[in-house]
């Protein structure tokens, strides 16, 4: 009884599916889909009386239209607790402090520990290589206090140099002019100048070049 059944409008209307047909070209389609009767795709709550009374065997099925429609609504499932474990993203937002990025990723704080330390040894050699004699003090801060790296360090030792070669050159300039009278100081000016300014000078023009004279 489960088989689909076509019916053309009069054999519908001869069933008791409709009553009648508003025109003789339209026509009824009335089907039987595993139970469930549909007339013209529109499914029916139940088989119609007359159809009942000429087919009795299909009251069967009609009881069993009627019983699914007027059943009780199906029992609500209960979802099982969802037991999935945190994603990475999730236990990354859990930690809020050092200590809780130590206990969540130990091994990994431990490299940056390491490669921090490494880094730090690293810099105070390269600064206790390139510190100048006269300049100790610049080396100190660099190391410890005023955090800076080697390469900054030579940077401040080299300006240092050249602000003392100036000031050197300044106060001997000075001291010439404070030292006698005009006629030593014409005497000082056709004199050449001596070997040790001549080196001197030499050796400003080698490390700070034409500028610091």
């Amino acid at each position: 009884m489960a088989a689909e059944t076509w019916f053309d409008g009069t054999s519908a209307v001869e069933a008791g599916y409709c009553d009648e047909l508003f025109s003789a070209a339209e026509s009824t389609a009335v089907e039987n889909r595993d139970g469930h009767f549909f007339v013209n795709a529109v499914e029916m709550p139940g088989i119609p009386e007359k159809v009942l009374e000429r087919f009795p065997a299909l009251s069967t099925i009609n009881n069993t239209i009627n019983g699914a429609a007027g059943a009780a609504p199906a029992k609500k499932t209960t979802t099982a607790k969802d037991t999935t474990e945190p994603t990475e993203e999730q236990g990354m937002a859990d930690i809020k402090d050092i200590a809780g990025l130590k206990a969540a990723y130990p091994d990994l704080c431990k490299q940056i520990e390491n490669d921090a330390a490494r880094a730090e040894r690293e810099r105070i050699k390269a600064i206790e290589d390139a510190t100048v004699d006269g300049f100790e003090d610049v080396a100190e801060k660099a190391k410890y206090t005023d955090i800076i790296t080697a390469p900054e360090m030579a940077m401040r030792v080299l300006n240092g140099m050249k602000k003392q070669g100036a000031d050197y050159l300044r106060n001997r300039e000075q001291d010439v002019q404070d030292s006698g009278a005009g006629a030593v100081q014409q005497q000082a000016a056709e004199s050449p100048v001596d070997d040790d300014e001549k080196k001197f000078k030499s050796m400003l023009d080698d490390v700070f070049g034409k500028e610091a004279k």
